[in-house]
């Protein structure tokens, strides 16, 4: 008997996507606002200040206003968020407040976020996450 399993077993009305902002995770963003238009979801790109060393607060307030731009365009429900704090609880924080149903995170980033992650979490982040949590590769 063969069995045909969806991607995701649950319905997502809200994703929060995990972004360092930079060129190489163009795809992997491509590819989270092609499954925010086929669950015809919200999207919150996110990103925290303090994981862009050296470069000053406007040009991430740019870069990130940029991507919210270009995403508008593709899909229309769009709300980036800028924060300022440790990544892992900001991450979660925004994941609560906007009630998101999948947290993603590029495979790229993955050990680094991991290791920012630990810091905040001891290691528990996946017991400590609001909702799921999707890695993604490119």
């Amino acid at each position: 008997m063969i069995r045909s399993f969806s991607l995701l077993p649950f319905n997502v009305k809200q994703l929060v996507v995990l972004t360092d902002l930079m060129k190489e995770s163009g795809h992997a963003v491509d590819y989270v606002v092609s499954l925010a238009q086929y669950f015809r979801a919200g999207l919150t790109p996110l990103t925290v200040r303090e994981s862009h060393f050296g470069v000053s607060s406007t040009d991430v307030e740019r870069a990130l206003l940029h991507l919210e731009t270009a995403i508008r365009l593709k899909h229309t429900p769009c709300s980036a968020c800028l924060r300022c704090g440790r990544y892992g609880e900001e991450a979660f924080r925004i994941a609560k407040e906007r009630s998101a149903d999948l947290l993603v995170i590029f495979e790229d980033n993955l050990s680094w976020f991991l290791y920012r992650i630990q810091e905040d979490f001891n290691g528990n982040f996946i017991l400590d996450a609001p909702c799921p949590v999707a890695v993604i590769s490119d």
